[in-house]
């Protein structure tokens, strides 16, 4: 007998093409050879392929962002979430979240869930600032800094966890240490 195909093993089948092939290959008849399903048993699923793709964008905010914070939160106590975020995060598809945001720049349904997405892991980096000590407007600022590095790692190098990248990351979080250590503006 078959195995049933669930909804969500068509948006992960779709978020694989996607990082494996790019935006062209997320067609209904690609999903459907991958799947090696038929075409009903996609409508059975989404409407059209324009709730496939609202679909498969909040899967992507899902398993890159939500779930990666939600295990976080659970997994490491208060002092130890900013290196355990470090650790989640490199196992992420990093190829998905290039490919996603070139996508936004020409489709406006890609560009609210990456603003989405940026907004999310924004507020969480602020966060652990805040509760390391920071003022919400110096917490802000370093969330910046880190976030945006990282984004800039995702473009400059082909693997996050190739040596130069990890050099970069760890000079950061060095000199973000060093910051913090001489910070006098620290809320206690």
């Amino acid at each position: 007998m078959a195995k049933r195909t669930r909804a969500v093993d068509w948006l992960d089948q779709g978020l694989q093409l996607l990082s494996q092939e790019g935006v062209g290959a997320l067609t209904i008849d690609r999903l459907c050879t991958a799947l090696s399903k038929s075409k009903g048993s996609f409508y059975h699923h989404f409407k059209d392929m324009s709730a496939y793709i609202a679909a498969l964008l909040h899967r992507w905010q899902e398993i890159q962002t939500t779930d990666v914070i939600r295990q976080v939160e659970a997994e490491a106590q208060r002092e130890q979430r900013g290196a355990r975020l470090t650790a989640v995060v490199q196992k992420l598809d990093h190829r998905l979240d290039l490919i996603i945001r070139g996508w936004a720049r020409q489709d406006p349904r890609a560009a609210v869930a990456v603003q989405q997405v940026d907004r999310l892991r924004l507020a969480y980096i602020q966060e652990l600032y805040e509760a390391g000590g920071l003022t919400p407007t110096k917490a802000t600022a370093m969330a910046e800094l880190e976030y945006t590095t990282f984004i800039g790692a995702q473009q400059r190098f082909v693997d996050i966890l190739e040596p130069q990248s990890q050099a970069v990351h760890q000079t950061l979080m060095d000199v973000i240490r060093a910051y913090l250590r001489d910070e006098p503006d620290r809320q206690e």
